[in-house]
């Protein structure tokens, strides 16, 4: 197992370098030095301890919609309804975290939980009608999503909009519900923990318990699956709750230990980038930890490639989208080919 862990490690830096080759030549042809504008994307990222941090803070939702986002794939369900259970469990962990009034401690982890809930109730909609009906999954999480999206906006600027802010939010959440700093020298959330044991729990999950076992099977092969006598409406139903409750916990992370409120669009993608983390990792929980720091790094440093070294946004997009596909393709084309094979 170890063997091919690195194999899959290996392949995917492969393929994130010849990304970054590619985004190169894009780059000297446009007329920019390459190395001067890689140098700011790296500087941006952990140029100094508050970038540093700001990175980090950046990892703590991706590794979460990133593990969920594995047992999706792993079950061969594409299902990309990440976004839209964020959200939702931004509201759940936001109305728990604001109306209620418990002990500091026990509120915070009450409110978190909640977040979880959100997703995973959001996340029953489409599972059910997977398991039951045979709904494609992908159709209904890109309504879901949108859905989930402008419901959010409609709770944070009207049903709970804050008069008194300078920009578009909720009320605060109450100083118990807040997900406490690590340490005064390090105002680092506790939810950034709680993502890397997410993740690392989904891997022992995946590999070392019977469910986990019965998620592979029916993503490797959902004929051998019926002839071992593994119900494949009861795992794909499996897979939506707990996928939910991961993503619900990505939107819980963001309101309780960093902005204390739903902001307007707080997210800029994080569900979307689980699932390119997912890709990356090549559906191994234990690689979404890089992944997702790999793509927290883009995001961190594309500001400093604009503002420091005067890179349109344009660009900047571009050559992203160049290195994501790169290094996202390899483990697409696997995920395309079982999911045609598993609709046979």
């Amino acid at each position: 197992m170890i063997r091919e862990y690195l194999r899959d490690a290996a392949t995917s830096l492969i393929a994130i370098l010849i990304g970054f080759l590619v985004g190169a030549i894009i780059l000297q042809v446009a007329g920019y030095d390459p190395l001067y504008i890689y140098g700011s994307l790296i500087n941006s990222a952990f140029g100094n301890y508050y970038v540093t941090l700001n990175t980090l803070t950046a990892m703590m939702p991706i590794m979460f919609t990133g593990a969920a986002a594995t047992l999706m794939f792993k079950s061969a369900l594409f299902f990309i309804g990440m976004e839209g259970q964020l959200y939702i469990g931004s509201i759940t962990a936001f109305l728990v975290g604001h109306l209620l009034q418990l002990p500091a401690g026990l509120h915070a982890i009450i409110a978190f939980l909640a977040g979880g809930l959100g997703g995973l109730l959001w996340g029953l909609v489409p599972g059910y009608l997977r398991a039951r009906f045979g709904v494609n999954e992908t159709v209904t999480a890109i309504m879901l999503n949108w859905i989930a999206i402008h419901f959010t906006d409609y709770i944070t600027q009207y049903a709970f909009a804050d008069p008194k802010a300078t920009i578009a939010r909720t009320y605060k959440i109450l100083p118990t519900a807040v997900i406490p700093k690590i340490s005064p020298e390090v105002p680092l959330s506790w939810g950034f923990v709680v993502a890397v044991i997410a993740t690392i729990l989904t891997g022992y999950l995946l590999y070392n318990t019977v469910i986990g076992y019965e998620i592979r099977v029916v993503g490797l092969n959902p004929h051998v699956a019926r002839v071992a006598k593994i119900s494949i409406e009861s795992t794909y139903l499996r897979v939506f709750l707990i996928s939910g409750f991961l993503a619900g916990l990505a939107g819980a992370t963001m309101v309780l230990g960093v902005f204390n409120s739903i902001v307007y669009r707080f997210s800029p993608g994080y569900g979307w980038d689980g699932i390119t983390a997912a890709l990356i990792a090549r559906n191994n929980p234990y690689m979404i930890i890089p992944a997702s720091l790999f793509l927290a790094v883009l995001r961190s440093g594309s500001i400093g490639m604009m503002v420091g070294a005067g890179v349109s946004n344009e660009m900047i997009l571009v050559i992203q989208g160049v290195i994501l596909i790169s290094a996202a393709v390899p483990e697409a084309y696997i995920l395309l080919a079982r999911y045609v094979k598993a609709r046979r």
